[in-house]
């Protein structure tokens, strides 16, 4: 795997702006796109995908830019499944007993990967 980030330029509402990502969640990306890694097409379809969900959400006034779209990416490379798990653990973890929220999240978590 490689080290430091990847730049991007997209368009932020009217302005133009530079957005980074993790060498290794592009080249994830890029893969998934169909695209072999570190080549100029896929920092075409990554730069593609990156503006489309910017443009997506469509909310112009955004912060931590790139911050957002790492989560973006996250998302998309895991699985349905692990993303439910972790929504599940998220709202039990607001909870205000947390440790009876962490309890039952570990004992989905260990359902979700013993199945009967």
């Amino acid at each position: 795997m490689l080290y430091g980030n990847q730049r991007y330029h997209v368009t932020l509402g009217p302005k133009r702006t530079t957005v980074s990502l993790d060498n290794n969640l592009s080249l994830l990306l890029s893969l998934k796109l169909g695209q072999a890694p570190q080549t100029p097409q896929a920092q075409r379809a990554v730069r593609h995908w990156l503006q489309a969900r910017l443009d997506e959400n469509n909310d112009c006034n955004r912060c931590l830019t790139s911050q957002w779209l790492r989560d973006e990416v996250l998302y998309a490379l895991i699985s349905d499944d692990l993303v439910e798990l972790y929504d599940r653990w998220f709202e039990l973890s607001r909870d205000k007993n947390v440790s009876s929220a962490l309890s039952a999240a570990n004992s989905t978590v260990a359902t979700a990967q013993n199945p009967r």
